[in-house]
């Protein structure tokens, strides 16, 4: 499961061109929020496909990225109590955050 989250931040991140230190943290930072909002959704028993469908409305290269990250996503287990949704949705956000900022650096 691990793997999938890092292959997920791996992909998004792959996409960093050469930048500045700020535009590399921006793009973590947004890769953050959206794995926040994916988890969410997770959470929240959005169906996988229409998930799915939402990445591949995405530009070319962030499509295979974002369906790695959904498809991360879903292989954690949904939860019904608010309280361990919101603690799946933190660790999953810190997690794709932690791999992302590792690639970066």
């Amino acid at each position: 499961m691990k793997y999938s989250v890092c292959a997920a931040a791996f992909g998004v991140a792959s996409l960093i061109s050469a930048g500045s230190t700020n535009a590399e943290d921006d793009f973590c930072k947004a890769i953050g929020k959206t794995a926040r909002s994916v988890m969410v959704a997770r959470q929240r028993d959005v169906d996988l496909s229409a998930m799915m469908e939402t990445a591949d409305t995405q530009g070319g290269a962030f499509k295979a990225p974002m369906r790695q990250m959904i498809i991360a996503a879903y292989e954690r287990p949904a939860y019904s109590t608010e309280e361990m949704q919101a603690k799946e949705i933190s660790e999953f956000a810190n997690e794709i955050l932690l791999a992302c900022y590792k690639r970066v650096k």
